[in-house]
């Protein structure tokens, strides 16, 4: 069986169609800190736009920062899955 996933725009996305993609730019981040005044990073926010001007919140969770933070800039694209 051959899957190919289809191109979305973020207003189309809907939950539980996982054979989708969205093509998006960062174009802003920032990280929250731990309330616990320890310096370490909670998690990383982001705003999203696709090509149709839809914008979306996105957020990179504690357990997955180490994995994508220095993956993912400002004012770049992406193909998220």
């Amino acid at each position: 069986m051959n899957w190919k996933p289809t191109k979305r725009a973020i207003g189309d996305i809907k939950c539980g169609i996982c054979n989708s993609y969205v093509e998006a730019k960062v174009m802003d981040m920032w990280k929250i800190e731990d309330n616990t005044n320890t310096g370490e990073i909670y998690s990383i926010e982001m705003i999203l736009i696709d090509e149709e001007g839809c914008v979306i919140q996105a957020t990179i969770g504690k357990c997955l920062i180490k994995r994508w933070e220095d993956k993912i800039k400002n004012g770049h694209s992406y193909k998220i899955t």
